[in-house]
């Protein structure tokens, strides 16, 4: 009973995503090793950043925010969050971890981006990031931010071809609200990706976090009735 306690404990009260966030400098669209290299952006980047999430201390707030995995002082001393009173939002911000010179090939910001299913690429190079150039196990759906004059820019959705999700066109945002629609897209993407991917298997439904506890309590709930009908006497006569 206790361990499937804890089981239910680990599954947060709350609906979570996490997404990977790339910076792509000038001649880096092709390149991975650089684009990951990254630890700083443009002033633009920076305050698309800024709207995204609240930078939190990763030693102090792993236990108040969704981490999506993130360990203090491996991972970088601040993670991107959002939250509201349903989801919460980890943004794996590649600009925020630290490069590590014996990490040449940058695997350990790898094994966060390259797990998620949907990344965010600001994209400030000359000729466009090329699909696909950050390598990982899913990484289904690019969301790409091509900044314009007159503090603008264009944003759009990007599937793997064995996608069958249909992406609206192209569409050009302000600096100033940039960061809310980009968030938005994410998350309904990621949940049409996780619908999709989930109907490729088992069941054809997004299993929330809220649905999967109810799961739970319904298992602990049958385990302690199979117990108290297994401790029941088949005679009753004894007690008369």
């Amino acid at each position: 009973m206790q361990r499937t306690i804890k089981i239910l404990h680990k599954i947060p009260a709350f609906n979570t995503h996490k997404f990977g966030v790339l910076y792509v400098g000038q001649g880096q669209e092709n390149s991975e090793i650089d684009i990951l290299e990254n630890d700083f952006g443009s002033i633009r980047y920076t305050n698309f950043l800024a709207g995204l999430g609240e930078i939190i201390s990763l030693s102090n707030s792993t236990e108040d925010y969704y981490t999506g995995g993130l360990s203090p002082g491996e991972d970088g001393k601040f993670a991107c969050v959002w939250k509201d009173d349903t989801t919460q939002v980890i943004f794996h911000v590649a600009t925020l971890m630290p490069f590590k010179r014996t990490d040449t090939k940058c695997i350990s910001k790898k094994r966060h981006i390259g797990n998620d299913f949907v990344t965010i690429i600001y994209d400030d190079s000359e000729n466009g990031y090329s699909f696909g150039t950050i390598k990982g196990q899913f990484n289904y759906a690019e969301i790409v931010i091509r900044p314009v004059e007159y503090a603008n820019n264009v944003v759009y959705v990007r599937l793997k071809q064995n996608s069958k999700i249909i992406c609206l066109d192209s569409q050009t945002i302000s600096d100033s609200n940039l960061a809310i629609l980009v968030r938005q897209m994410a998350i309904h993407t990621n949940m049409a990706l996780v619908t999709e991917k989930g109907g490729e298997k088992t069941t054809n439904a997004f299993a929330s976090n809220w649905l999967q506890r109810l799961r739970q309590i319904k298992r602990i709930r049958t385990k302690v009735d199979n117990e108290a009908n297994k401790t029941l006497p088949n005679d009753f006569t004894i007690y008369t």
